[in-house]
């Protein structure tokens, strides 16, 4: 996706990225290297095919946005944890990105808290806490 915007935030020695709406690229894998959270996107291609009925823009847009892809991003950036973002929640994003990635990787959802220190804790709202 051109243009693509990410975000990196560093602060005291704890380092957050997001990397917005991308497909796998160099520049996001080097100015990612090594964060404690990755926040990436993702699709669930069953949930995808329920709300997308168009064949053709379903998939272009699955062209750009798979767990694979995330998982190979996951694996050369070695984040603490990794956590979905922009698609409705589903387990199969988490287990497809399992397959080839075998670090922490968490759904992101409304209202979760990701407490960074020595361990990354994940905190969320509905379902109490987990670690």
């Amino acid at each position: 996706m051109k243009p693509s915007y990410g975000y990196r935030v560093d602060y005291a020695g704890r380092s957050v990225a997001f990397s917005g709406d991308t497909s796998p690229s160099d520049n996001l894998v080097a100015v990612c290297k090594g964060v404690d959270v990755l926040i990436h996107e993702a699709i669930d291609l069953e949930v995808l095919r329920r709300l997308v009925p168009d064949k053709l823009r379903m998939e272009a847009i699955v062209e750009q946005h798979t767990p694979e892809q995330a998982a190979g991003v996951f694996s050369k950036v070695s984040p603490r944890l990794a956590v979905f973002s922009h698609s409705p929640g589903t387990e199969a994003i988490v287990a497809q990105t399992r397959r080839s990635y075998p670090g922490r990787v968490e759904m992101g959802e409304d209202l979760m808290v990701i407490d960074i220190g020595d361990e990354v804790r994940v905190k969320s709202s509905a379902a109490g806490q987990r670690y």
